[in-house]
């Protein structure tokens, strides 16, 4: 657990210089549902990923001034090897499904996958006129 905080903490001081003299820009980290909602599965996987959830509030709170922008994704059930107990429990699955309105679970194997956070850097705007 403390190596994905002090890498999500690493990664993000890394950026907000050369973002605060670009003028801004976004960062976004990807969590989970499991932060947000309480699950007797996911007990321990809730509480490590709540811990970037709460950095992001504070980069978020912190670099406003600088018009630096943080923000968490958290996806529910994704189907992966080490959510296969979740998924292909038939309980589980319908209350992720009725919770996200939809009965598709996202495949990463399909795609390039997910990152685990990723920055995005904005180039400063001219001010609106008043």
């Amino acid at each position: 657990m403390t190596y994905g905080i002090q890498n999500t903490l690493d990664l993000i001081s890394g950026f907000l210089p050369e973002m605060a003299s670009n003028g801004g820009g976004s960062i976004v980290v990807t969590s989970s549902m499991a932060s947000i909602e309480a699950n007797p599965l996911l007990g321990a996987y809730g509480a490590a990923k709540a811990t970037p959830n709460s950095i992001v509030r504070n980069t978020a709170a912190e670099r406003a001034p600088h018009n630096i922008r943080a923000n968490t994704i958290a996806p529910g059930i994704v189907r992966t090897g080490c959510s296969q107990a979740l998924w292909q429990d038939g309980r589980t699955r319908a209350g992720s499904a009725q919770r996200s309105h939809s009965d598709a679970l996202p495949n990463p194997t399909k795609s390039s996958g997910p990152p685990r956070c990723s920055v995005h850097q904005q180039k400063p705007t001219a001010p609106a006129p008043p």
